[in-house]
């Protein structure tokens, strides 16, 4: 799915890098995963979820995070099945610090 998603941007002429996974020490496995990092006036780590469900704020959270460890990024979600009205206002209060974009897959697709 981050493969479509880089190819995705680059096809539309947007600066991309692959995927990142960081890992911890021996034995602690994968700490952390983006799904790729755009540049849209500013760096934004994205994250896509292909889920059957609208995303709730647990989906969102880890992501936050991720963006919030970084002091020059930003957030783009990108949901094939949208969001729960808890995610939107949890990813709302964070627009008090972070640039964060909720996106659905339909509309990267019109």
């Amino acid at each position: 799915m981050e493969a479509a998603l880089n190819r995705y941007f680059a096809y539309c002429g947007i600066l991309v890098t692959e995927a990142i996974t960081l890992k911890g020490d021996e034995g602690q496995g994968i700490v952390e995963q983006i799904d790729g990092v755009v540049e849209l006036k500013g760096l934004f780590l994205a994250e896509m979820k292909w889920e059957a469900e609208p995303l709730g704020r647990d989906k969102i959270a880890s992501h936050l995070v991720r963006v919030f460890n970084r002091s020059l990024a930003g957030g783009l979600f990108i949901s094939y099945s949208g969001y729960t009205p808890a995610a939107i206002q949890d990813c709302k209060d964070a627009l008090r610090e972070k640039a964060t974009v909720l996106c659905e897959l339909a509309e990267l697709v019109h």
